[in-house]
C-alpha cells in the first residue's frame, strides 16, 4: 500500500511540473511550447500556447509584406518640373516604375514657355495687321523701359508708360518690336539685325573711318513716321559707342559711354 500511495504521489507531482512548463507569468516572457516566433505577453498574464501560432502567423505575413516591398527597392515621393506645376507620385517596384498624376498644371507644351494672354483692343491688333500683315509669333504686353532693345533717347520718339503697348513678332527669321500709344497709335518699329555685315555699306566705310578701334556689338533698323534709320552699338576698349545713322553714313545722333 506504501509503494502504491508512492506511486499515486509521484505521479500527482509529475502533471503537476508538465502543466508549469510552457507557462509563463509575472515578467511578460512567452511560453516556450509551440510559441515559435509568437509575441510578447502583458506583465502578469501567461500565454497560451495555441492562441500564439495565429498571432504570429499573421505578424510573420505583415513583415513579409514589409520586407517584399523594401526589398524591391521601391520609391515614393513627390516630382516637380521647371515651369510647370506637377504633383503625383512615382513608385518604383523590382525595377519597374510606374506613375500616377494627380494634378497638372503647364503653360504651353513640353520644354516650351509660351506667354500668357493678354487683353489688347481689337482695333490695334487691326492696325499692326494691316502694317505688318507677314508678322508671326505676335506677342502683345505693356510698355516697359527695361525691356527696349533699342536707345529711345537716339530717337525723336513719343515718350512712353506702361499704360502704352508694345508688340514682340517675326518677320521671316527677323525678330521686330513695334510700339503702340495708349490711344492705337503707332509709334515706331526696330528690327533686330543678327548679320551685321548686311549693313549699307556707306556705313561700314563709315565705320571703318572713324571707329577703326571699335566692334560692332549689335545694330538694329528703326522705323517712325516717315524716317528710317540704322541704330549701331561699337564698342571699344575703354568706352561704347551708341550711333544712329541714316543709309548713306550720315550720323544723325550719338551718345558715347565709359565702359
Amino acid at each position: 500500500m506504501k509503494i502504491k500511495h508512492a506511486m499515486i504521489a509521484a505521479a500527482f507531482l509529475f502533471m503537476a511540473g508538465c502543466e508549469t512548463t510552457g507557462n509563463t507569468t509575472g515578467s511578460g516572457s512567452t511560453s516556450s511550447n509551440n510559441n515559435t516566433g509568437s509575441t510578447s505577453a502583458s506583465a502578469g498574464i501567461s500565454t497560451s500556447g495555441t492562441s500564439n501560432p495565429a498571432s504570429t502567423s499573421t505578424n510573420a505575413r505583415g513583415t513579409l509584406t514589409d520586407a517584399a516591398i523594401a526589398g524591391s527597392g521601391s520609391t515614393i515621393g513627390t516630382t516637380s518640373s521647371s515651369g510647370s506645376t506637377m504633383s503625383g507620385t512615382t513608385a518604383t517596384i523590382n525595377n519597374t516604375t510606374t506613375s500616377t498624376m494627380n494634378s497638372a498644371s503647364t503653360s504651353g507644351t513640353e520644354g516650351v514657355t509660351t506667354a500668357s494672354s493678354f487683353s489688347v483692343p481689337s482695333s490695334y491688333q487691326s492696325a499692326f495687321t494691316t502694317r505688318y500683315p507677314s508678322a508671326s509669333n505676335m506677342q502683345w504686353s505693356r510698355y516697359s523701359s527695361t525691356d527696349v532693345p533699342i536707345d529711345w533717347d537716339l530717337t525723336d520718339w513719343t515718350p512712353l508708360d506702361n499704360n502704352d503697348y508694345v508688340v514682340r513678332y517675326n518677320i521671316g527669321a527677323d525678330p521686330y518690336y513695334s510700339w503702340y500709344d495708349s490711344e492705337g497709335n503707332w509709334v515706331g518699329s526696330s528690327r533686330t539685325m543678327k548679320d551685321y555685315s548686311t549693313l549699307p555699306a556707306p556705313i561700314n566705310t563709315m565705320i571703318k573711318s572713324n571707329y577703326a578701334a571699335y566692334t560692332v556689338s549689335s545694330a538694329n533698323m528703326e522705323y517712325w513716321k516717315d524716317k528710317s534709320a540704322y541704330e549701331i552699338e561699337l564698342r571699344g576698349s575703354a568706352d561704347k559707342v551708341k550711333l544712329l545713322v541714316d543709309a548713306n553714313g550720315n550720323i544723325i545722333k550719338q551718345n558715347k559711354k565709359a565702359l
